[in-house]
């Protein structure tokens, strides 16, 4: 017995002394390029460069601002993108001078001396028609000041190709200048969806819904369903507003809903599906780790082409 008790006390004395922080260092040629890059033809073609870190260093993003980054339309070289940023900006951004365009075949190709090259393609496809448009506020509960729903419904034209969806709808926060009781767009408010019509959905960031045309393709599909808004969240940006003066500063117009349908592409919808699941499993403590889809070849991120068709409806009470 003495001989144990002497034995555990050892190896406690051991153990404590040989206590210290474990130091994990990466190779700098471990690290890779990424590239976020989200396309449209509303908007110049432009993309996020940075390069990976270490999980055991500080979380410092480390922008690559000498990378030479080119664009090429169906194999044929356009330009060199310009890196540009804004005092407001936290990141700087790659900006071409075009827009891409429906159909076309983009290449992005990312050379970076230290870290050598990373490339990817996308396309941009068509612009997705609705029509029908319908929504309704409804009561829903006795708290009716701070949370809003109403139904809404639309026709989805959806052509024979495969395709992937992603859609959000929003109400418009506006500010209320306390002095002279002018009124100016600040922001739009995502609301939470929920409908039965669009079989295996995914719930995404913003609230949004991730959903393919498996189940309806080449046909006028009409997608129905409820939306739910918070009177009081208004938004990230308000949160250090005192609760008594948040409606004197900013309010929620419930005349006017906003439906923005994202039309993506393949690779896009890969990403959103596979990050959603990630976000969804982060506190299931005996989920398997997801790996978050990537189309960057010899880089991480995402290159992917979106085409937005954003739909205003006036709200029937």
């Amino acid at each position: 017995m003495k001989n144990t008790l002497y034995l555990l006390s050892l190896l406690l004395i051991v153990l404590s002394s040989c206590e210290k922080e474990l130091e994990i260092k990466t190779k700098e040629d471990e690290n890779k390029i990424v590239i976020n890059s989200i396309v449209n033809p509303d908007s110049l073609f432009s993309a996020e460069i940075t390069k990976t870190f270490s999980p055991y260093e500080k979380f410092i993003v480390q922008e690559l601002e000498n990378a030479q980054v080119a664009v090429y339309e169906n194999n044929i070289f356009i330009e060199n993108l310009s890196y540009q940023k804004s005092p407001e900006d936290s990141l700087g951004r790659f900006t071409g001078t075009f827009r891409p365009e429906i159909g076309r075949q983009y290449r992005l190709e990312v050379n970076e001396p230290n870290l050598g090259k990373a490339r990817a393609e996308a396309n941009i496809p068509a612009r997705a028609n609705i029509s029908q448009e319908k929504a309704v506020k409804i009561k829903w509960g006795e708290d009716n000041l701070t949370s809003v729903r109403f139904n809404f419904s639309f026709v989805l034209e959806d052509p024979i190709d495969e395709d992937y969806y992603f859609m959000t709808i929003e109400f418009p926060v506006f500010h209320v200048d306390t002095i002279t009781r002018d009124t100016s767009f600040f922001e739009f408010q995502y609301c939470e969806i929920e409908t039965g019509s669009l079989p295996l959905h995914q719930l995404y960031v913003r609230n949004g819904l991730i959903f393919n045309d498996k189940s309806f393709n080449g046909t006028n599909h009409i997608i129905s369903g409820s939306a739910t808004t918070y009177a009081h969240a208004f938004s990230e940006n308000t949160h250090d507003v005192d609760w008594d003066d948040r409606d004197k500063i900013f309010y929620l117009d419930f005349s006017k809903m906003y439906i923005r349908l994202h039309h993506i592409n393949y690779e896009l919808y890969q990403f959103y599906s596979s990050h959603a699941k990630k976000l969804a499993s982060e506190n299931d403590l005996y989920s398997e780790p997801i790996p978050v889809y990537s189309n960057i070849e010899n880089g991480y991120g995402i290159f992917g082409g979106e085409n937005i068709n954003l739909r205003q409806i006036v709200v029937e009470f």
